[in-house]
């Protein structure tokens, strides 16, 4: 959980995106996640970089559902 001053920080500065995953690949869409506020990033395979931004925000696996065998 992040301190009070590091959520200010980000609020008024922004993040800086400075823990970028790795290049995932589903459902045919390509994309990098900063690992610290949770925004997208679209992927490029051919160029190898990243081509634009998508912002999910903080709870972007909200509505994943977590299926537990009994």
């Amino acid at each position: 959980m992040k301190r009070i001053g590091e959520r200010l920080y980000e609020l008024l500065l922004g993040c800086t995106h400075g823990n970028i995953s790795r290049p995932f690949t589903i459902h045919n869409r390509t994309y990098r996640v900063c690992c610290d506020c949770g925004r997208e990033f679209q992927y490029s395979l051919t160029s190898m970089q990243i081509v634009s931004t998508h912002d999910r925000g903080e709870n972007a696996l909200t509505g994943l559902a977590v299926q537990h065998s009994q």
